[in-house]
Parts: C-alpha cells; sequence; structure tokens
C-alpha cells in the first residue's frame, strides 16, 4: 500500500454553511460517534468526509464497532426520552424557564469577580512530545503513543492525517499506514509533569492540575501588568523541550478557557478580555460549534438547541 500524504485528508475548502445542530442530528448517519471529531489543535482543515468514510470501513466488525453501537442505542434512548418531554413543553413554560435562567445569570454578574488573572495551561500533544524529546527520530513523521486497540495522543504530523487520541491505534493505521505507534510510558509522563508543575508553582502554588498535562493557575499576586507571554513560555520548554499553550483571562469559568485554546498549536499564548468574555462565562458556549462538544453532549444539546433565547 502507497504511503498516504497529508494533502490526501485536506479539505479542498468550501463556502457552504454547516449545517446546525437540529440537521446534523435528523440526518446522522448510524454510529456516527465513530466518525472524526476534529476538535484538536493540528487538525484544521481535514477532509472530514473522507477520513469518517475510512474510519467506518475500517470498523465494521470490531469489537470496538459493536461497543460504540450500543452507546448510540443509549443515546438515541435518552435523546428520545427528551424529545417526548420537549414536545410537552408548551411556549409559555418554555419563555418561564429562559426568564428565570436570565435571572440567575444577572444575579451572577452582580457577583462576578473580575480582579483575578486565571491561566490554562495545556501541555501540546504531552506524551508524544515526551517520546519525541527522547528518540529523535520520532520527530519528523507521524506518530502516535498508545497501541492497536487506542490511542492517548497523536503529533501535529499524525493529526494531518486524521488521527488522533481516543482513536483505536487499527484504524489510525487505516488512514496512516506509516504512523510509528510508540507504547506509553507513564513513569516518564509522571516525571516530566512534576517538573513543569514545580515551575507553575512559581507562579501560584496552590495551582489546580487536572490529569498531567493540564492546570489552572491564578497569577494575579504575580502578575501586576499584562502578563508577558515571552517569560511564561520560556522555563517549560527550556527545562523538558515539550511546548505548552497559554490561555489568560479574568473569567470565573475555567471552561472558557479550556475551548478557547482548542485550537492553539506549539507554544501560544491567548488572552480573554475581561469585559468582552462575560458573555461567553454565563451562557452555555453556542451549540451551532458542535466540535466543541462530546460526541454525547452533542447529539442531546442538539435536541434542544432551537430552544430561543431573549
Amino acid at each position: 500500500m502507497a504511503a498516504a500524504k497529508p494533502s490526501d485528508f485536506t479539505s479542498p475548502g468550501s463556502n457552504a454553511e454547516s449545517p446546525g445542530p437540529m440537521e446534523q442530528l435528523q440526518s446522522s448517519p448510524p454510529l456516527s460517534r465513530i466518525g472524526l471529531n476534529t476538535n484538536k489543535a493540528g487538525m484544521e482543515g481535514l477532509d472530514k468526509t473522507k477520513i469518517d468514510q475510512i474510519i467506518i470501513q475500517a470498523s465494521k466488525g470490531s469489537k470496538y464497532y459493536e461497543n460504540e453501537l450500543q452507546k448510540e442505542r443509549k443515546v438515541k434512548e435518552k435523546i428520545d426520552t427528551m424529545l417526548k418531554e420537549l414536545k410537552q413543553l408548551s411556549p409559555s413554560a418554555i419563555e418561564t424557564s429562559v426568564a428565570a435562567s436570565d435571572n440567575d445569570i444577572e444575579a451572577i454578574e452582580l457577583r462576578r469577580d473580575l480582579n483575578h488573572i486565571i491561566v490554562h495551561v495545556d501541555m501540546d500533544a504531552f506524551y508524544a512530545a515526551v517520546e519525541m524529546r527522547d528518540d529523535p527520530s520520532l520527530l519528523n513523521v507521524p506518530m502516535a503513543v498508545g497501541g492497536q486497540s487506542m490511542l492517548s495522543t497523536s503529533n501535529y504530523l499524525a493529526r494531518r492525517y486524521g488521527v488522533r487520541a481516543a482513536m483505536p491505534g487499527f484504524i489510525a493505521k487505516k488512514l496512516c499506514p506509516q504512523l510509528v505507534i510508540v507504547k506509553s510510558h507513564f513513569s516518564k509522563y509522571q516525571e516530566v509533569s512534576q517538573t513543569v508543575r514545580e515551575i507553575l508553582s512559581n507562579y501560584d502554588p496552590l495551582f489546580s492540575s487536572v490529569g498531567l498535562d493540564e492546570a489552572y493557575l491564578d497569577i494575579t499576586e504575580y502578575v501586576t501588568e499584562l502578563m508577558r507571554g515571552k517569560e511564561e513560555q520560556v522555563p517549560v520548554e527550556g527545562e523538558d523541550r515539550v511546548t505548552q499553550s497559554f490561555g489568560d483571562s479574568s473569567v470565573e469559568n475555567t471552561e472558557s478557557l479550556k475551548h478557547s485554546l482548542v485550537h492553539q498549536t506549539d507554544t501560544k499564548l491567548i488572552q480573554i478580555d475581561p469585559e468582552s468574555s462575560q458573555e461567553t462565562d454565563t451562557k452555555l458556549l453556542q451549540i451551532d460549534d458542535p466540535e466543541s462538544y462530546s460526541t454525547d453532549m452533542k447529539s442531546q444539546h442538539g435536541i434542544t438547541g432551537n430552544v430561543p433565547r431573549r
């Protein structure tokens, strides 16, 4: 089999509008949950339709396929129940609920404290970055960490073929036959993570960690003016040669920061303005960006995506 090229999976682009959440839910093919989720840095512009066809063809008949099929059935049952409940709601009941939600939002706004600077740190392709650090031969080839049953992460070269975390290795190999899959070495990842945490503690001793590769910091006391990106970026990459992305804001909802970093690659820093972030923080992220949600969340939010907001 000839080696695939990244350009084989790049979409030529289109000016057509993407279908809304309701249309996606109603027209989605069976087992749509196994389709490619491009909500990952380095996967912009891929031909999702072509990649999905390869994924479905490679999956059929496997235990993975049957397991995902069972999950899809359970989600559909839940959706059916939610649809029945939605149909029973009168317009006045919906308006009452919307008004109550708006009142709650206004109350939250009154309690909002915009005097803190919160930073979300996300290590880029963390497991893959550690493996490439220790084996330079992996630097210029598409590679992933994990096994035939499931991948933990992939480097940016592999992502151009549609290979990403939470994808079985045998499917990834269909997308990219030349993919190098490396076994996980958790002790190494824990060691690097500890080094990173020691660095982060210099900026916020009470920072909150999320797994080995993410953290939230309150650097209010450390920063007297706007955070200086270069000073934040150099220590981590200089010590362990792994890169990271930063998002900073005074927002209370740390999920807003996480979503703002979804498509950022390499050593990036983005800032969310306190004033412009208020609408984002107190209301759900727009459902018209379905890749912001997990497969199950997209399906379940999709059925209520047309409930009007005032």
